[in-house]
């Protein structure tokens, strides 16, 4: 008998040599942190709960998604396993770029993202590994995904990441993840004259993109996202309308839409991708407008003077003029030149921002783009400072503001561009003015917007943790932005704002927080309540693009009938149970498959755990043995 457990013990001691590279414990396995305020991933070794026991093994230079190509493509955020990794044409992952190629993403590591299964890491080959750039902070490139140099991402690929088991931290500030970077402090500041945001109740998870308010009581918003419906990834929006006491959903389109401009009740315009002219509001009724097919899909943003002269540009910088009847192209597209935002004062005056970035060059400097309209052409107008512009709004022909990546800010004086001091570091998308010493901005860093008084710009407190992607401004200061995860904000008398809710409990300031999945109840510090929207199917992305009789408008099916609407009253949190929209029951969308992790190259999986159950079982016939000779 001694002999037997002579033997299982020198056959246990050889295998404990290996069992402890098997069974590698959370604190010892490899994880990737991608900091978007960066643009830079991060491989580390350790607990990424407890950074003290971390060890960063690289970091190297990346692109995300973000609003630059077209609204609603960001990266998001939270905490995401990498469920397959693929090298071969038939599976891997396919990204498209501003210059209309499709391009295979080698080494293509895919993400469990709910909605946008499209979503991985991976890098270029070929002409598009020429034009995009990485590393660039405010100009990121992708459709949502993660893209790095070569060298870097087949290292990743080959040697670390495995499927199933890899975790990855998408966050947007680096203090998310790394203890010793603190966080940027939030504003004490609350109000302004007498006036604060409250967050309103949403009738969509859908990320909002664009606002326009009439007047405080009549406004519209766009929302779309991605949509997984009979085992096809789709696109969808909704057109949200504001009666001045709720938010309902109004219509539903097969694609996203990006701007929204109203001019009243019975006459706007709302547009986006899918090569449309996008859908006219007349007459109470939302209808499709075909264009003439250009090169480029998407338009960004729309600005209507009257019933028979609106404008619209985009993707490609192609501007579009309309003249009551049809749209007609007024400039054609210029490749890797994008416009942002656009704001038509009148007939004979306007702007549109964006830019761009030398394609030529080694470091892809970046090309910024304002042009403004004289009634007879667009002409180019000179940048102070070399950023993307992501927004416009004019308050005179000598009046105007634009703001942009790195929290640019610059105003239009009525004979040059000059910049003006920001006290904001992320990018600013949207800003809009209701007189000379009245406006607003928004933008990347959550829970803040900027407000100008008149003589500078200051950090306003939100009571929301989200990007805003839009706000829209009255003359009497009346005011409603939206953002992320269907959030929207209204700025209203201090008296009518909800008092604050129970501090929410301290997180550890030392790891990347996740971020709330699609179901789960934002955890802010008011009350929002999310109803789902009724699933509809979505026509597929790709059937889209042939040439239409410009004029032609199709009825969009779902205006008149019941909507998703949840009371504005209910936004004061309390320890009640939430407020339920009351909509008719629908069956719940589907969603993608849960995905077996798969290698479907010459990656294979760790062969240190087959070892040491190999291991295990020779031990035991081993004892088998010994103790039968015994």
């Amino acid at each position: 008998m001694r002999v037997f457990w002579r033997g299982l013990v020198a056959v246990l001691l050889l295998v404990s040599t290996i069992t402890p590279l098997a069974q590698v414990s959370a604190q010892e396995q490899s994880y990737i942190v991608i900091v978007k305020d960066e643009q830079r991933l991060y491989l580390a070794q350790g607990d990424p709960e407890n950074p003290e026991k971390v060890d960063v093994i690289k970091n190297f230079p990346v692109t995300t998604g973000a609003l630059w190509t077209q609204k609603g493509l960001e990266t998001p955020s939270g905490v995401f396993t990498i469920i397959e990794k693929s090298n071969s044409p038939v599976q891997g992952g396919y990204d498209f770029s501003d210059t209309g190629d499709v391009t295979l993403t080698p080494y293509f590591m895919r993400l469990d993202v709910p909605n946008r299964g499209g979503i991985g890491i991976h890098t270029y080959t070929g002409r598009t590994l020429d034009l995009w750039r990485f590393g660039a902070t405010g100009g990121q490139t992708t459709h949502g995904c993660i893209a790095g140099p070569p060298d870097d991402i087949i290292d990743l690929y080959k040697n670390y990441v495995r499927p199933g088991s890899t975790r990855v931290w998408i966050v947007d500030h680096p203090s998310e993840a790394f203890k010793d970077i603190p966080g940027a402090p939030k504003p004490d500041r609350t109000s302004v004259n007498g006036k604060v945001w409250r967050a309103l109740p949403s009738p969509t998870k859908q990320q909002l993109f664009s606002v326009d308010m009439v007047r405080p009581d009549l406004g519209w918003a766009v929302a779309g996202d991605a949509t997984f419906i009979d085992e096809k990834y789709a696109w969808e929006s909704s057109i949200l309308r504001w009666d001045g006491r709720r938010w309902t959903e109004e219509t539903k389109v097969p694609y996203w839409l990006h701007g929204i401009d109203m001019l009243n009740e019975d006459e706007g315009w709302a547009v986006g991708q899918n090569y449309m002219a996008g859908v006219h509001r007349k007459n109470g009724k939302w209808t499709e407008v075909d264009r003439a097919v250009p090169r480029v899909p998407y338009m960004s943003e729309v600005s209507a003077i009257n019933e028979d002269d609106a404008w619209m540009a985009g993707g490609g910088g192609e501007i579009f003029t309309y003249n009551g009847a049809k749209w007609d192209v007024f400039i054609a597209p210029d490749v890797m030149k994008t416009i942002r935002s656009m704001d038509m004062l009148d007939a004979n005056t306007g702007w549109v921002v964006g830019g761009g970035w030398d394609t030529e060059s080694e470091q892809k400097e970046t090309v910024p783009m304002i042009a403004s309209y004289d009634g007879k052409q667009w002409a180019s107008d000179e940048s102070p400072v070399d950023e993307l512009w992501y927004g416009v709004d004019a308050v005179a022909d000598d009046d105007a503001w634009a703001v942009g990546s790195n929290g640019a800010i610059i105003h239009w004086d009525g004979s040059a561009w000059k910049s003006v001091e920001s006290p904001a570091k992320n990018r600013l998308s949207d800003v809009a003015m209701a007189s000379a010493r009245d406006g607003w901005a928004v933008g990347d860093e959550p829970g803040v917007a900027l407000h100008w008084d008149g003589k500078a710009w200051s950090r306003v407190r939100l009571p929301l943790e989200e990007k805003f992607y839009e706000v829209s401004v009255l003359k009497d200061g009346s005011a409603m932005a939206v953002g992320g995860g269907g959030s929207i904000v209204q700025l209203v008398n201090g008296s009518q704002a909800p008092q604050p809710a129970k501090p929410k409990p301290t997180k550890p300031v030392n790891a990347p927080q996740p971020t709330p999945d699609a179901g789960s109840e934002p955890d802010v510090p008011y009350a929002t309540q999310v109803a789902e929207s009724p699933a509809t199917t979505a026509a597929d992305p790709g059937s889209v693009g042939a040439e239409a009789d410009p004029t032609q408008e199709r009825t969009i099916a779902g205006v008149g009938a019941e909507s998703t609407a949840i009371p504005a009253e209910s936004t004061q949190a309390t320890e009640a149970e939430p407020t339920v929209a009351t909509a008719a029951p629908t069956e719940p969308q589907d969603t993608p498959p849960a995905a077996t992790p798969t290698e479907t190259d010459e990656g294979s999986f760790p062969v240190v755990p087959f070892a040491a159950a190999g291991a295990i079982a020779v031990a035991a016939g081993v004892a088998v043995v010994v103790r039968r000779r015994a």
